[in-house]
């Protein structure tokens, strides 16, 4: 695999996964993600909030996150609906035990609400890497909020 030249441990690697992509063979896609989860890669759902996933696709299959997608981030937190469907997205996340991002997140405004929702909720919240330094800082454990 490409990450072993890295020299990263595979538990820092994190792929990003649509739902679609386990809908035409969903016993491989399950064999698959159950193998790279053995390695420690961690798997994502993302743009979770746009597909037709029901709560069983989170249950069948291993998962560490929800990706909420930038959808439903644009018109947060002045609109009542996107307020609910991304609290309600937290709420499942954490059912589950997962983690969350949000992509989209552009002003101050949705950034502090978000907060205000994670924190309700019992979440807990990661900083975004915004450059390389950033991101080879993140990957090596260094500045990573421990659990919560």
């Amino acid at each position: 695999m490409c990450w072993r030249k890295s020299g990263l441990p595979a538990t820092r690697l994190e792929l990003e996964i649509t739902e679609n992509v386990t809908f035409e063979h969903p016993q491989h896609a399950l064999e698959v993600m159950q193998g790279l989860r053995s390695l420690g890669v961690r798997l994502t759902v993302d743009d979770f909030g746009t597909g037709y996933a029901a709560l069983g696709y989170l249950k069948t299959f291993p998962f560490n996150g929800l990706k909420i997608d930038r959808s439903w981030m644009k018109d947060f937190p002045e609109s009542q609906q996107a307020q609910s469907v991304v609290a309600g997205i937290i709420a499942l996340a954490r059912a589950f035990a997962l983690t969350i991002t949000a992509e989209g997140i552009e002003t101050e405004a949705q950034l502090n609400q978000l907060k205000t929702a994670l924190v309700r909720r019992g979440a807990r919240l990661l900083p975004r890497s915004t450059d390389a330094a950033g991101c080879i800082q993140y990957a090596s454990g260094k500045n990573r909020a421990e659990p919560g």
